[in-house]
């Protein structure tokens, strides 16, 4: 069915539901087709769900939720076609043991769904919050916490690669109402800040393997799908073709440590493994399939050439200081990790000329990568200028990187 989750989260509202003592709800608050409600319905017909929805955002889909929703439901799940407010102020009577909010994800409506079912909210109450890459409703959840000192704890705090991660899709908080008497809760342990460092590649070394699963039984039905993997552009791939019930045995067979799936009506960009390897934040899914925007790949694909550039002259393995902008250098590099400039979340801008020299030397700076995008950068700032051009010995350089080794 249409849906904006993964099957991670489902598992984790499913589970949720499963432990549920008797008496308490799962409530979900914006259904769309149905696929986390019906997540916590499934194998669990004796529990009470709910779930609300006006219908008011995403193309409203009604008809075809509750074609779903009454195929798959028990006496004790129901469905209620109003705005969340007055469900909580005039219907909802138990207390909850599961909570989803995911209606409007603004801040004020990621707060007023929190803080309208909050007195109902069972002590042990799951609370499962979606869409926290995004800092408003991660901020109104945690300022929730905040109004409720030592009544509530984080259980999980994911933070994913992009919005359609396959794993837990655009963000998840799991949090615990606590009860009386509980032990002190260990504080939360503060998410990891993502590191703008990277571990060299292995990809190079390794290969990869892509496996294609086709349709029906014949070689014939993945035909346009291994055309375009044979296309693919990076060194060494494995090509496999099977169908769904051998992919068991296709996945033991794989000589290599990295796999890649693709669809066999899937028409893939002739380098569209190398760029997924190479950018993978950026390769969300259907990206690389049919007519991808050209503007992004032609970024892309610019970004792949000053990677084969810099491996040209740097020693594999070896670090480097990256001068660059958001995007960076490609994973599969050779060369790396590259280290940033600065570790704190300050941007190139923010840092002058002499303490950029300064940190240049500190970080060991023996050798820098400057792209293209920051080249006024270095040439505003003399002493940073002086440092590399005076002070260090020009490896590479051409229009898309310079290159220097102190």
């Amino acid at each position: 069915m249409p849906r904006m989750s993964t099957m991670a989260i489902a598992a984790v509202i499913n589970r949720a539901v499963t432990a549920m003592p008797a008496g308490q709800a799962f409530v979900n608050v914006g259904v769309w087709n149905g696929y986390t409600l019906l997540a916590g319905m499934a194998g669990n017909p004796e529990a009470d769900c709910v779930g609300i929805d006006d219908f008011s955002q995403f193309g409203g889909p009604r008809e075809e939720f509750l074609h779903r929703f009454e195929g798959a439901r028990s006496q004790r799940h129901a469905f209620f076609e109003m705005d969340y407010r007055d469900y909580f102020a005039g219907v909802h009577d138990r207390p909850i043991g599961v909570y989803l909010y995911d209606g409007e994800h603004s801040y004020d409506n990621q707060l007023r769904g929190l803080v309208a079912a909050e007195p109902f909210f069972a002590d042990g109450c799951v609370l499962v919050v979606d869409d926290t890459n995004l800092e408003e409703p991660r901020q109104a959840t945690l300022d929730f916490m905040a109004r409720h000192e030592d009544r509530y704890e984080i259980l999980a705090d994911v933070r994913t690669g992009d919005v359609r991660h396959p794993t837990f899709w655009n963000g998840l908080l799991v949090l615990r109402k606590r009860a009386p008497g509980d032990p002190p809760a260990e504080p939360a342990p503060a998410p990891p800040r993502r590191s703008r460092r990277r571990p060299p590649s292995k990809h190079a070394a390794s290969g990869i393997s892509l496996i294609v699963v086709r349709d029906g039984e014949g070689e014939e039905d993945a035909a346009p799908a291994a055309q375009a993997a044979h296309a693919q552009s990076w060194s060494p791939l494995e090509v496999i073709i099977t169908g769904a019930s051998e992919l068991a045995d296709a996945l033991d067979r794989c000589a290599s440590p990295v796999v890649a799936f693709a669809d066999c009506a899937a028409p893939l960009q002739p380098d569209a493994v190398e760029l997924s390897l190479a950018f993978p934040q950026r390769a969300r899914p259907r990206f690389w399939q049919g007519e991808p925007p050209q503007h992004h790949l032609s970024g892309l694909r610019k970004r792949l050439a000053v990677g084969r550039d810099a491996d040209a002259v740097l020693p594999p393995g070896e670090p480097f200081v990256l001068i660059g902008d958001q995007v960076g250098l490609p994973a599969t590099m050779g060369a790396g990790p590259p280290l940033a400039l600065d570790d704190s979340s300050r941007s190139l801008d923010e840092i002058g000329d002499e303490e950029a020299v300064g940190k240049l030397r500190r970080t060991g700076g023996r050798r820098v990568v400057v792209l293209s995008t920051r080249f006024s950068w270095t040439e505003q700032r003399p002493a940073v200028s002086r440092f590399l051009e005076h002070d260090s010995r020009a490896l590479l350089a051409d229009e898309r990187v310079r290159v220097y080794e102190s």
